[in-house]
């Protein structure tokens, strides 16, 4: 039995679990490790280098004492490096043997040998692999005992009564001596008590929103109902694909199938989680092209993998769109179809997720023909014929190994739902407590590159507002956390107005400053804007403050001087006491020889010395103060700032300004979708990473690039980039969609610089007009959040100015004043127009 708890949850759990079965009945499982194949060859490796060094007596050499080498100190040195050099040589050896076999290793043994089989092998090899088919033979060489990440076992007797215990003293735990199956065997419930982090992140968002009046409890079962009738969850975040953060669909393959199916009902989706796994994954296809047919997108029905007619089958099949999904349905299967009893088919759907192939074949024949000692009538009794029969069931032994049941699908699907709901209704807390929970800072892009469409943005780490969470503003702005900064500990900052001030009151080291300098967090309090130059700039801080650390310690140390001589200052004698005293003060090697005259001079050089060192920290202050005044050479360094803040970040935050250049360009996803037409294979790109990649081996650049959308490629140009933005021409050679990231890798492209956009907005008098402009158009080049237009006096469209007039001047409307690029010119009143019209982008009234 699995159960899903938060992490700050899981162990109050177990505690409480112990209190109410008490402490002795409730205990961990002990697990046993054992060597893989590929694990053995090496340990084989291993093995037969120590046995070679024990026949060699080299091990004995080292603790070998003979009198004539303890003699000599040098020569003992001597012959004990040489045998340490030639025991290495020897380790040295075996372990790369041993890494040469292990990488023939395929995913079992017998294909695993059948590489090796045939070739000529050494007989250091020969002997290697022969003890390591031993060490393979049934579980694997035994290494060490383990404890099971979340199981439980709870039994209502004392456990140490039926199986025995031991002490993990690393955990600090109880667990059995024996493993997970032989406990259950013996009766006893076995419980996994597992972490999910998406119940955290939903744990976070309602305890931000739980007060809003429209928040739909999701705690409350009597409220599934009303959840799971949501509209909007649907269309805005399933079928658009909008799944990062929202549990079991984030991953790009699901995706696919998301958008496909373009889910309207709970059960799309449990049909989704269930079905996106390596058994019944096969019927996803089939399953979005029945989809697509019966939404009128397709005219063909698609070819059935189950192409069975039979009434039975058909209504076992028809929530799932004729394909096999659940292990339930193999259990209707075998009992309706087949005539087993439910336990009987339950006990066959486990031989199958087992992979018990004896138990599996043994039931095929009752499974088409029947068996009369157990009532079963077989497929045949049914009008299944025997060629469907054997076809059915083998396409139920290649489903049932991983499918899921329908119980644990709907119940992983409610939380999926919960996720969506919470990033639909709350975007903003839902984002942000996303962020606070990811587990690798690559992580972030992802996010990022869904928020323009939920209209909030992020900022980079900032002296201003950053905290070490991530944070929000309440309305559509979410700061980065620090603590998610790559290398950065979590640290809490006395914000300052100025980078001297902001070194001189927190205590960070230069290591630590660079990272903060690398990554902006201290550009808003800088006048220098290249961050190169900055942290430049900084280390000369740092290097002023150890003097003037120095300065004023040798400061202390004169003023307590001046201070004991000007006492003495106006005496005449001094007794013995005082010349003591006055030793350490005035200098030298006998207190009798101190004289008034030697007092007054050590008070004047002190003082002499307390002017100049005064001197020299007010001059070194005033240089830091000038240090950050801005130079003509200060300029940011686009690209090297993108490249930190990659590395540190994990999204290049500075290419915010580039991305509107390229606004009204195409993206990589455009030319996905007019690949075969190809209207335009121009994109726009921004330059993520090019000075840290050298030269290929092929004689290009290998340069990381981004396109409108956010979305990143690696590309391989002839040239280095001399600009940080530009146009790249693309063909049809162009691979789309390398998991790899390479992106036909020897294309060779170039950038060509960006022409400035010259953007207009056009004021539109009569509907005709601008619906033949809306229609003929690039529609690349109209934003997307002015998609659905209005017809007023003062209708506009952002775009393109140059293409649109051209458009217009090539219309019926070129002579007539149907359309104006200023707004003085436009006389027409809102009360000539009538009643609004909802035109959408495709030029229809709505």
């Amino acid at each position: 039995m699995d159960s899903d708890f938060i992490y700050a949850v899981r162990e109050h759990t177990i505690k409480y679990v112990k209190a109410k079965y008490g402490e002795n009945c409730v205990c961990s499982i002990m697990t046993k490790i054992y060597a893989s194949i590929k694990g053995g060859v090496k340990l084989a490796a291993r093995y037969l280098a120590d046995k070679e060094i024990y026949e060699k007596n080299l091990y004995k050499e080292i603790k070998r004492y003979d009198n004539s080498i303890i003699s000599n100190l040098q020569k003992q040195r001597e012959h004990f490096k040489k045998v340490k050099i030639e025991i290495d040589a020897i380790t040295k050896r075996w372990n790369i043997l041993g890494d040469k076999l292990s990488k023939l290793y395929d995913s079992d043994n017998a294909s695993f040998h059948d590489k090796v089989e045939g070739k000529d092998v050494t007989n250091d090899e020969a002997i290697t692999l022969s003890l390591a088919k031993i060490l393979a033979d049934d579980d694997g060489v035994f290494l060490s005992y383990g404890q099971h990440a979340a199981g439980v076992i709870i039994s209502q007797a004392p456990i140490e009564n039926a199986i025995p215990e031991m002490w993990n003293n690393k955990n600090k735990k109880m667990e059995t001596q024996c493993q997970m199956a032989q406990a259950e065997s013996r009766g006893f419930l076995k419980m996994d008590f597992l972490v999910l982090e998406n119940l955290a992140i939903i744990t976070d968002v309602i305890r931000k929103v739980h007060n809003d009046p429209n928040y739909i409890d999701l705690q409350d079962p009597n409220m599934d109902e009303k959840l799971f009738s949501l509209d909007g969850v649907y269309r805005e975040i399933f079928c658009k694909g909008l799944t990062k953060g929202v549990f079991q669909f984030e991953s790009d393959g699901i995706i696919k199938y998301i958008v496909g199916l373009q889910p309207n009902c709970f059960e799309d989706l449990v049909l989704l989680n269930a079905g996106y796994r390596p058994g019944p994954m096969q019927f996803l296809d089939e399953i979005v092209e029945r989809k697509k047919y019966e939404r009128g997108e397709i005219a063909t029905p698609p070819k059935r993998s189950i192409n069975i007619n039979n009434a039975i089958l058909n209504e076992i099949l028809e929530p799932t769109y004729g394909c096999i999904i659940y292990q339930e349905q193999v259990m209707q299967i075998f009992q309706r179809l087949a005539g087993y009893s439910l336990g009987g088919a339950d006990l066959v759907r486990r031989a199958m997720s087992k992979k018990h192939k004896d138990e599996i074949e043994a039931e095929r024949n009752p499974f088409i023909y029947g068996d009369a000692s157990r009532n079963i009538v077989g497929c045949l009794a049914n009008g299944i014929s025997e060629e469907d029969g054997n076809a059915l069931y083998d396409c139920m032994i290649a489903f049932a190994e991983y499918a899921f049941n329908k119980s644990h699908a709907v119940a992983y699907t409610k939380v999926a739902f919960m996720t969506a709901y919470l990033k639909w209704a709350y975007p903003l807390e839902f984002f942000t407590a996303s962020l606070n929970h990811i587990a690798k800072i690559d992580e972030v892009k992802k996010f990022i590159a869904e928020l323009p469409f939920f209209n909030i943005k992020i900022l980079p780490p900032t002296l201003l507002y950053s905290a070490n969470e991530f944070t929000n503003n309440n309305t559509d702005t979410i700061y980065f956390g620090t603590r998610y900064v790559k290398s950065l500990s979590e640290m809490d900052f006395v914000k300052e107005n100025d980078i001297v001030s902001f070194i001189k009151n927190n205590n960070i080291s230069l290591k630590v400053m660079e990272l903060l300098v690398k990554i902006g967090f201290l550009d808003c309090i800088s006048s220098v804007k290249n961050r190169e130059m900055l942290f430049e700039k900084v280390k000369q801080v740092y290097e002023s403050f150890d003097t003037i650390q120095k300065d004023e310690d040798n400061l202390a140390t004169l003023e307590e001087t001046l201070d004991v001589l000007t006492m003495y200052r106006d005496k005449s004698k001094f007794s013995i006491e005082e010349k003591i005293d006055l030793l350490k003060y005035v200098g030298g090697k006998k207190a009798e020889l101190i004289t008034p005259k030697k007092v007054t001079t050590a008070y004047d050089k002190a003082n002499a010395k307390i002017i100049g060192l005064q001197e020299e920290i007010d001059d070194l202050k005033e240089q830091l103060r000038m240090l950050f005044i801005s130079c003509e050479d200060d300029k940011p360094n686009v690209l090297q700032n993108r490249q930190w803040e990659l590395e540190y970040l994990g999204y290049p935050f500075s290419i915010e300004d580039s991305l509107s250049k390229i606004y009204y360009t195409k993206s990589f996803d455009d030319f996905s979708d007019d690949i075969n037409k190809l209207n335009t294979n121009e994109i726009g790109i921004i330059i993520l990473d090019v000075n840290s990649l050298g030269k290929t081996k092929k004689g290009l650049y290998r340069i990381i690039v981004c396109d409108k959308n956010r979305k990143q490629k690696t590309l391989y140009f002839t040239e280095k980039p001399n600009v940080s933005e530009g146009i790249i021409t693309l063909n049809k050679t162009f691979t789309y969609g390398d998991k790899e990231g390479l992106y036909n890798p020897y294309a060779g492209y170039k950038l060509e610089e960006i022409v400035p956009v010259k953007k207009a907005y056009f004021y539109f008098k009569e509907y005709e007009c601008l619906k033949y402009a809306l229609n003929n158009i690039d529609k690349q080049l109209i934003p997307d959040a002015t998609m659905s237009l209005y017809r007023y006096y003062d209708l506009k469209i952002p775009c393109n100015y140059d293409n649109l007039l051209s458009v217009l001047k090539n219309s019926p409307y070129k002579n007539d004043k149907d359309y104006y690029t200023d707004r003085e010119k436009m006389t027409i009143k809102r009360s000539e127009l009538g009643e609004k019209e909802d035109i959408s982008i495709d030029g229809n009234i709505s």
